[in-house]
Formats: C-alpha cells, sequence, structure tokens
C-alpha cells in the first residue's frame, strides 16, 4: 500500500508529462513481471490513469494497452494456472470498449492467439481470430 500510494502521488508519474508512467512500465516493469500478483498490481496501478491517458495522451494510452497484453502473455506462459482470469478479461474488455475501441486490434488478436484456450475464450469477443479458433464450450 506505501508503494502504491507513493507511485500515484509522485510528481514524475503526473499524466501532464511526457507519457512517463507507460514508459517505466514498459522499460521498468515490464521485464521483470512474471506473475498474475505483479500483473494485477499493474492493472490497479495504472487504472484510474485511463481516462486521462485518453483524453490527454491517445497515442500513449494505445502502445500501453499493447505491452499491458504482452505483459499478459508472457505471464499466461509463466503460471500454471490463472486464479483471476474472469477479472483480468473483465479490465481488458473495459479498456477495450470505453477507450481503445478496434485501435490495437491486429496487434491484440496475435497476442490473444498466443494465450491457453481458457483465457481465449474469456477474450473471444476482443479478438474475432481467438473467437473463430477457440472451441466453443460444451453445452
Amino acid at each position: 500500500a506505501l508503494c502504491d500510494s507513493a507511485i500515484r502521488n509522485t510528481l514524475c508519474f503526473r499524466v501532464t508529462g511526457p507519457c512517463i508512467l507507460p514508459q517505466f512500465i514498459k522499460e521498468q516493469l515490464k521485464p521483470v513481471v512474471h506473475t498474475e500478483e505483479q500483473f494485477l498490481f499493474i492493472c490497479h496501478l495504472v487504472g484510474p490513469f485511463l481516462q486521462r491517458f485518453y483524453a490527454e495522451r491517445t497515442r500513449c494510452l494505445l502502445e500501453f494497452v499493447v505491452d499491458l497484453y504482452e505483459i499478459l502473455e508472457k505471464v499466461d506462459k509463466a503460471c500454471e494456472h490463472l486464479f483471476h482470469m474472469d477479472s483480468i478479461s473483465d479490465f481488458l474488455y473495459h479498456i477495450k470498449y470505453m477507450f481503445v475501441g478496434d485501435g490495437v486490434k491486429a496487434e491484440v488478436d496475435k497476442i490473444i492467439f498466443n494465450l491457453r484456450p481458457a483465457l481465449k475464450l474469456r477474450l473471444r469477443f476482443i479478438s474475432q481470430r481467438g473467437k473463430e479458433e477457440t472451441p466453443q464450450p460444451s453445452q
């Protein structure tokens, strides 16, 4: 909690400057994130800033969303089981429908295609490619 509070209130992470937070995540955190908990912390860290990125730095938001999916792909490969797939999927759907739309569709489709089937199934409406190649749940 202390780390979270310090990061959110530090002047160097204000959105009004250059895209410092996405750059920090891409260069410093992305290489070291290997667990689901670390990924969820990143989502928790950036969630409150998404609206401001959308309003003030749309290009940075688009690049960051692709980085977020790349981190998820790495975590998906590193973890035997993901316990919070539904929460992660909900967050990614929120980002898609509230902020980026189809702006990163081509990049995200490639990443979703490489995810485990259970996660692919949950993200099937973000990626039409994933929807076509994901087995449908049995009824």
